[in-house]
């Protein structure tokens, strides 16, 4: 398809309207005279101007993407397309043109007779609906990326050359553990993503390199090669797929997602798999092709979000699956990871490739080494080895933290359950002949009641009243949780390992705050004997905490009442006037009041700047005396008092 942006009317968040005009996808000849005129007035404005490498072969064009990087002059400290829009803008002869929520800026280019004449647009393609426009007279539209340094260039140019090689390269490259993204290659450290279960948050992915050489050398890859336009497409991709550790697993239609390692002693002839028969014929294919264009159009999300999102939704409408319905994090990812497939689908040439070329070659990409050696490769290549060690020892401390204030939590959540339901109290019901069920319920009942009302409680269920409880402990425990944290540090004391000390003021500053478990590895206390503490000192700290901040909250109870009570009256203009009439008496008297108050302050200045310095203290009487003197010195003398 050719521009997008402006193929329907609009109007922007400014309130700007934006016409339907007619962007066909233009021949090679209008293209590339497009694209000389664009560099022509980009360059003296930025440092550094990029165009990706276009896909070989093709016949036709849509927009004309490209990077710009480091202003120019008096630009030079502008930092965002938003601020620099106008001005491109204006440089172009644009009078169409938006940013979009990503910061990607669209522009509009009227093409010029000459360039029109060069070569004629497909005559397949007219205008649709209020489009403006004609075959021989139409607009290309420009997407146009500020990249923030030049060291980020080439990668970005990277990721758009050839239209499909970085998707293969993602697509081919991912069972051996390498994720590209937009700052660069990182790789996925062996092993299962979430070690410390299924709602922990992912092991952190580890940054190689955003060098393009330096990447393409890794895996063994052409230097040369690369960024020069390919004479044909099976060339383009025989380079493409050279790539070392390059697998089909994730390129091959059904697929299972789950990948599995190849063992040492396994056949390599077990990782080729049977390429499935094409189930959709050309027609399904082009209507699938439309409603994705026609759903997207004027869109500002970048491509896999706004495309997998959409597409998503509409496949889950057409399976009869409420979208609201909330999906594990894997089936979301995979359901993302489907949605991106469903929009490189939509693309020719990516088609082209898994479609029709992959399957006649089945001997590319079906072995690979184990994922361990190829991180220990990747770590020794990049000398990454550093940057992962860090990673992953704070990823450890901090998992294993939050697995600690965890047990903690249940601990805490235990000991104030117990507190509340005794013992004594279950034995009070079971002796009058209840149940020990009956009992308990009867006496969560009765906490409930004291602690939120009978009212608030007696028409809940058991399970209700139960859960109802839970919470507020729950609420309870993070609190006592937060205390421990706050006003607890470790102190060694005469050469001995360190040991919790309660501070009487907490500590702000959470970068102050003690790592627990670290101290213990450290010759102090275990992990059972911190517990075991915390489980003594732990609810008499909250308690301590609640006592100490009571007068705060308390005024700051008073203080919000009395805004309250203020937004109340002001509501009011009979009451307004009353309380304006309040307030500015009350500044009177207290302009009053500070006036007398700075007198007395003079006054009493001027008395004590007369008074006599007096120092007093007791003095020995002479030798062989047990009698004592009060000496009072002046600035005249000594006046000494007799004993008593």
């Amino acid at each position: 398809m050719g521009g997008h942006a402006f193929s329907e009317s609009f109007v922007d968040g400014g309130g700007n309207h934006y016409p339907a005009l007619y962007c066909p996808r233009v021949p090679p000849a209008v293209y590339f005279a497009m694209l000389r005129i664009l560099l022509e007035k980009l360059e003296p404005l930025f440092d550094h101007v990029a165009v990706p490498t276009e896909h070989p072969e093709k016949t036709s064009f849509g927009d004309i993407d490209a990077l710009v990087c480091g202003p120019k002059d008096s630009l030079r400290f502008k930092r965002s397309m938003r601020e620099l829009r106008w001005y491109i803008a204006e440089a172009l002869g644009s009078r169409y043109h938006y940013v979009n929520r990503n910061g990607v800026g669209y522009y509009l280019l009227k093409v010029s007779k000459e360039v029109t004449d060069l070569a004629p647009v497909d005559d397949g393609q007219v205008p649709k609906g209020e489009q403006l426009g004609c075959n021989q007279e139409y607009w290309v539209q420009v997407d146009i990326e500020l990249v923030d340094a030049p060291s980020q260039l080439e990668w970005r140019k990277f990721k758009t050359s050839h239209a499909t090689l970085h998707n293969i390269l993602k697509f081919g490259l991912r069972p051996a553990g390498f994720i590209f993204l937009n700052n660069g290659l990182h790789i996925k450290i062996p092993g299962e993503d979430r070690p410390f279960g299924p709602e922990a948050p992912k092991s952190p992915l580890i940054f190689l390199s955003n060098n393009v050489s330096q990447v393409l050398e890794f895996f063994q890859m052409s230097a040369l090669v690369y960024g020069k336009e390919f004479e044909t497409e099976k060339q383009y991709w025989r380079y493409a797929t050279s790539a070392k550790h390059f697998s089909r697993e994730r390129l091959t239609l059904g697929v299972d997602l789950d990948l599995k390692e190849e063992s040492e002693a396994g056949d390599d002839s077990s990782l080729v798999h049977d390429v499935p028969e094409k189930v959709k014929s050309e027609k399904d294919r082009e209507d699938r092709r439309d409603l994705l264009q026609r759903v997207c159009k004027g869109l500002d999300c970048e491509e896999k979000k706004w495309y997998s999102s959409i597409w998503n939704m509409l496949s889950t409408k057409e399976h009869g699956v409420d979208p609201e319905e909330k999906k594990s994090e894997s089936e979301a990812a995979k359901s993302s990871l489907d949605g991106f497939r469903d929009y490189l689908a939509t693309r020719e040439a990516w088609t082209k490739f898994t479609d029709l070329w992959l399957p006649v070659h089945p001997q590319i990409g079906t072995t690979r080494p184990k994922v361990d050696d190829i991180f220990q490769g990747a770590m020794y290549f990049f000398g990454a080895r550093e940057r992962y060690y860090v990673q992953w020892n704070a990823y450890l401390g901090h998992r294993t933290d939050e697995r600690f204030w965890s047990v903690v939590g249940e601990q805490l959540h235990n000991i104030k359950y117990t507190q509340l339901v005794t013992q004594e109290k279950v034995d009070a019901y079971t002796s009058q002949g209840k149940s020990l069920a009956e009992s308990q319920e009867l006496v969560i009942m009765d906490v409930g009641s004291e602690i939120f009302g009978r009212k608030n409680v007696e028409m809940l269920t058991s399970a209700k009243q139960f859960e109802k409880l839970s919470k507020w402990i729950h609420k309870k425990v993070n609190e006592a949780i937060k205390y421990l944290k706050m006003r607890v540090i470790f102190k060694a004391s005469q050469g001995y390992a360190k040991t919790p000390v309660i501070l009487d003021l907490p500590q702000a500053d959470r970068t102050k705050h003690p790592k627990w478990l670290a101290e213990s590895e450290l010759g102090g206390r275990t992990e059972p004997e911190l517990l075991d503490w915390i489980g003594l000192h732990g609810w008499p700290l909250w308690e301590d905490e609640k006592n100490r901040t009571l007068p705060d909250r308390e005024a700051k109870t008073a203080r919000d009442a009395y805004e309250k009570r203020v937004r109340a009256i002001a509501k009011d203009p009979i009451d307004k006037a009353i309380l304006d009439k309040i307030r500015g008496r009350r500044a009177a008297l207290i302009a009053t009041f500070d006036k007398d108050l700075e007198e007395l302050r003079c006054q009493e200045d001027e008395l004590v700047s007369k008074q006599t310095h007096v120092h007093c203290w007791e003095r020995k009487s002479p030798a062989n005396s047990n009698c004592t003197a009060t000496v009072v010195v002046v600035k005249e003398g000594c006046v000494e008092f007799q004993p008593e």
